[in-house]
């Protein structure tokens, strides 16, 4: 049944003027001769296939409503012949987005129209093999009684001198085995570990409450974790092998490590520290020779508001000098439309989660550990470093934080803040310069 594509669009342009929204088969609307009695949404998959539009009709013999498709690239095919029934074809979805077409039936002046929504396609999985050259991790005996816990990160080149490399990749793990004899020479028990997805702290598992899982710190030595969906450790004296499954749900793609460390290694025996800083005393913020990037991350928190971070790394990168990074919060314009000005005090932790931040409205994200050892933190935070080496480190966690914007780039950083230590130990700066 040909129509002149003149003639299609007009009736689509007609359709979208004319057509009400559609009335699902549980509201038959009693004053239109034409009534949609399948339902008003088609979800299809992604591999496409056949489906049935059915509607009942109140007219002649003979007479046959009729349908066309705004998209199709989804609806490839259609037929309408039959009274009662629109029948479509929807092709494959190649793309990793979803795809949605509106297919809209009419008979005279009536109509209806039925949304089409076809899932992306997803990506299958990617297996990538990394072969560990460091082992680092701690060992506590005293958190949980009669299981030994045992912190251990798994990286190949993602530390050097003691400090994160960027672009660089890490595996954590909370692995729960037997005790040690001796906990100050502690090594992770033979056996298999598996991924306790319920966190039902069982002897040879791995807990799955955010110290189990892929860390890749980028370019702008930003940590980015995601869980595992799968996770398997067999431990064989000094051999470590794992196996464990990532997914990206918003690229939708699944990646599979298998991670192998052999070679000797040291647990440092700590229970779980209280506080991360190591200053021993107040300290002001050195900026000399550092240059400051301004970057906004959308709703990176999930939290409902605009994430900004401002990254200061001197001219010798992070072999000396200072590193300063300030994480925080504006509004809910998520697009960071509302600028930066403004006075900012610290999120605190949730009562709820005290490993998680309180967000709110123009706060700061406080300085918090990334590893039970304290190594790595993220949010709000400043190491000293010298040769490569971090020689002192305290995470921006309390007070208050004002930025004033001057114009063309140029704004003033004022901090009245303290570290976590107890007592706490001022950490103060008052900047002015550009940000990139």
């Amino acid at each position: 049944m040909k129509r002149s594509i003149f003639a299609l669009l007009a009736m689509i342009v007609a359709l979208a003027v004319a057509c009400e929204k559609p009335v699902a088969p549980s509201e038959p609307n009693n004053n239109s001769p034409l009534t949609l009695t399948s339902e008003p949404t088609i979800n299809v998959p992604q591999q496409g296939g056949n489906f049935t539009i059915t509607y009942d009709l109140v007219a002649e013999e003979g007479a046959t409503a009729w349908a066309v498709a705004d998209n199709t690239e989804v609806v490839t095919a259609m037929n309408y012949e039959s009274r009662g029934y629109v029948r479509i074809h929807v092709s494959e979805n190649t793309t990793l987005t979803s795809r949605k077409a509106t297919v809209l039936v009419s008979f005279k002046e009536h109509c209806f129209s039925v949304e089409v929504i076809q899932e992306p396609k997803t990506q299958e999985a990617a297996t990538v093999t990394v072969e560990a050259d460091t082992l680092i991790g701690s060992y506590d005996d005293t958190s949980l009684s009669g299981i030994g816990r045992y912190w251990v990160i798994l990286t190949d080149g993602g530390i050097v001198n003691g400090s994160t490399v960027r672009n660089s990749e890490f595996f954590r793990l909370d692995i729960l085995g037997p005790l040690s004899e001796d906990p100050h020479n502690a090594r992770v028990p033979d056996g298999t570990y598996t991924l306790d997805t319920a966190n039902n702290f069982n002897i040879y598992t791995m807990l799955n409450i955010g110290d189990t899982d892929y860390v890749l710190v980028d370019g702008n030595n930003e940590a980015w974790s995601s869980s595992f969906t799968y996770a398997e450790l067999v431990v064989e004296g000094n051999k470590f092998t794992l196996t464990a499954e990532v997914q990206n749900d918003e690229l939708r793609t699944t990646t599979e490590y298998y991670v192998t460390f052999k070679g000797d290694y040291e647990l440092t025996y700590n229970e779980v520290a209280d506080h991360v800083s190591t200053l021993d005393s107040d300290y002001e913020i050195d900026l000399t020779n550092c240059a400051g990037t301004l970057n906004c991350f959308g709703d990176y928190w999930e939290c409902g508001f605009c994430n900004w971070q401002i990254e200061f790394v001197c001219d010798d990168g992070l072999k000396y000098g200072t590193y300063l990074v300030l994480d925080f919060l504006t509004d809910d314009i998520i697009n960071g439309a509302s600028g930066i000005a403004g006075t900012y005090t610290s999120t605190g932790f949730s009562a709820e989660d005290e490993t998680k931040p309180d967000f709110k409205a123009y706060t700061f994200i406080p300085g918090f550990s990334i590893s039970d050892d304290g190594q790595f933190l993220m949010g709000s935070l400043v190491i000293d470093y010298a040769n490569g080496v971090g020689l002192d480190q305290a995470p921006i966690f309390d007070g208050t934080m004002t930025i004033t914007d001057n114009g063309n780039n140029n704004y003033t950083i004022v901090i009245d803040a303290k570290d976590d230590a107890d007592p706490a130990h001022k950490v103060t700066l008052n900047w002015t310069g550009r940000l990139f």
